[in-house]
Formats: structure tokens, C-alpha cells, sequence
């Protein structure tokens, strides 16, 4: 049996990054909601976490072992 987990295997780049999402629909999972604060969740919708992705560099972006990729950004609350 695969487990396929959310366990880091590479950290990409800026400009990875920024190939990776090019021209493509950025899907966030109900996963990526549950790491937000409540607090966060009343102020970072899902479109303005997709327009921070566009806009702005993360701190840390990293490929998981299940093929999807997480970014990290540090936001002010």
C-alpha cells in the first residue's frame, strides 16, 4: 500500500514556482484551510489566498510527497 502524505520532499524556488502556477488554476484544499487560524479564516478568504499566491513570494514553497505543493507566507495579524 502507498501513503501518499503531505511530508515535504523538495523546496522550489521563486521562479519554480512561479512556472508552476503560470497560465494554470490553483486549486487549495480543505487541508490547506484547516492550518489558518480562526482569526485568519475571517479575514483570508479563498480567493485572496490565490491572489497572495499570485502576487506576492512566500516564504517557503515545497513539493510534497503526495504531488501537490504547499506555500508558506508570513502574514501579519
Amino acid at each position: 500500500m502507498r501513503l501518499y502524505t503531505t511530508r515535504p520532499v523538495r523546496e522550489l524556488t521563486d521562479d519554480e514556482l512561479q512556472e508552476t502556477i503560470r497560465n494554470k488554476p490553483v486549486v487549495l484544499s480543505p487541508h490547506a484551510l484547516d492550518h489558518l487560524s480562526t482569526a485568519q479564516r475571517k479575514v483570508f478568504k479563498e480567493q485572496e489566498l490565490k491572489d497572495m499566491l499570485a502576487k506576492e513570494n512566500p516564504r517557503k514553497t515545497y513539493l510534497q510527497a503526495n504531488g501537490r505543493y504547499c506555500a508558506y507566507f508570513r502574514k501579519a495579524e
